[in-house]
């Protein structure tokens, strides 16, 4: 096991299981961009730099992030700033605890030479859920991922899975009924034939943009209390929040308008994009089912209403 993270210094594993500590500048006091001297330090040394704190160059070498390439970050202060906000540590002692009663849902991201990847939430209100698990399957067909899914201590209490749309795209199935007839499936029919229905996500033009607005303006936009966190356990998801690009203009009269990029780069981007189909397709400023206490007629009432809307299509009504 890693030691306890403290501010500025976390620690990953390598492919070859080596354990590195990773020193970020914030772990200097003066630094620390949360205090008033690390804030003008921050301001100060970052505006010489192209793009500033977003820029590839001030990325690779302050941010320690050397994957990165030309492109804007999305979330260019995650690391400084949103971490200690957004995400928690699981074995604190007042870290929240999640209840079996509460809503679980999860997103999906089918992958076959990437990740398959479902993001898993625990909703404890209208205004507080918990992103407390992923899994990320690789090279596994959907039957071995249903199998892994059902190891969870949480699966009998899943109420929902909401991924993407494409795996209901027809594709030639190797059980025909005889020689010379070419049946079709899908890969979301493998997974409902294993047990587990995905609901199609949004996915539909511009809707990466829709949903990094809405974790800025609505999720995230109170950092002292925001509405969707995420354990710090969920590595994989934490990752690609810090690495995540805009994908530069692509037409030279974007740029010389200095239009503002609309696309994200689509490498890395598995966990996102499990996480954008839950986000996406829940009403989080009214779960109408989320509030009433366990067992009470109110709860109860709510099962029976939300289990009506699920019936005609939707998810949170």
């Amino acid at each position: 096991m890693p030691p306890e993270e403290h501010i500025g210094i976390s620690y990953y594993t390598t492919k070859d299981q080596v354990s590195v500590a990773r020193l970020h500048y914030s772990a200097d006091p003066e630094k620390n961009p949360r205090s008033p001297e690390g804030a003008l330090w921050l301001d100060r040394t970052s505006s010489g730099w192209t793009g500033g704190i977003a820029g590839a160059d001030w990325q690779q070498e302050y941010e320690l992030n050397f994957e990165i390439e030309a492109g804007l970050k999305i979330f260019p202060s995650f690391d400084t700033t949103h971490y200690p906000h957004f995400t928690y540590d699981p074995s604190a002692r007042d870290s929240p605890q999640i209840e079996r009663h509460w809503p679980i849902w999860c997103g999906m991201d089918w992958g076959t030479v990437n990740p398959t990847v479902f993001t898993v939430h625990a909703m404890e209100s209208a205004t507080r859920v918990y992103q407390f698990d992923e899994v990320v399957c690789i090279g596994k067909a959907p039957s071995e991922v249903v199998e892994e899914l059902r190891s969870k201590w949480y699966f009998e209490y899943i109420r929902g899975f909401v991924g993407d749309p494409s795996i209901w795209r027809s594709i030639p199935s190797d059980r025909a009924p005889q020689a010379g007839v070419r049946r079709m499936t899908s890969v979301g029919r493998m997974f409902q034939q294993a047990g587990v229905f995905i609901q199609r996500g949004a996915n539909h033009v511009g809707v990466d943009a829709d949903f990094i607005t809405l974790l800025k303006d609505n999720l995230w936009r109170d950092k002292d209390s925001p509405v969707w966190k995420i354990s710090r356990k969920c590595t994989w998801t934490i990752s690609e929040l810090r690495k995540i690009q805009w994908l530069e203009n692509e037409t030279e009269a974007s740029r010389d308008k200095n239009d503002e990029p609309e696309r994200i780069r689509s490498k890395g981007v598995d966990a996102f994009d499990a996480n954008k189909y839950f986000c996406m397709s829940v009403n989080f400023e009214s779960p109408k089912y989320a509030d009433a206490p366990f067992d009470s007629f109110e709860y109860w009432a709510q099962k029976i209403e939300k289990e009506d809307i699920l019936l005609n299509g939707n998810i949170f009504g």
